[in-house]
């Protein structure tokens, strides 16, 4: 009888390691797959996020509802940033985007998932 019970607690603590072993490594898979889901939700073949305190009007013309012309005016509004002789950046988050002509809160909300100010 007690070696009974001793293969009753061998198999159950087989099996919870069998369980356990099973949760990590879902979570590891489905963590991939949400970064990998993120990956591809960035528009136009854009990897990373975007820094519109370094990024080229190129690259900027590429978010959504973006084109050449707001990409420029955020250029030229860092260009006129930097020349009046501030040491910061020029865009601590993408709230302040809308201080850039033709940029308003609603293009803010619309790409500022695609954005870095690191």
């Amino acid at each position: 009888m007690t070696e009974d019970r001793r293969d009753n607690q061998q198999l159950r603590l087989t099996s919870l390691v069998i369980v356990i072993s099973l949760a990590a490594v879902s979570s590891v898979f489905f963590a991939a797959g949400i970064i990998h889901r993120h990956r591809q939700l960035l528009p136009n073949g854009l990897e990373d996020r975007i820094n519109p305190n370094t990024a080229s009007a190129a690259s900027l013309a590429r978010l959504p509802g973006f084109g050449r012309v707001k990409a420029e005016a955020i250029v030229l509004y860092r260009q006129n940033f930097s020349a009046s002789g501030k040491e910061v950046k020029p865009f601590k988050d993408a709230l302040e985007l809308d201080k850039v002509e033709g940029i308003g809160q609603k293009t803010v909300d619309n790409i500022s998932g695609f954005l870095s100010f690191n």
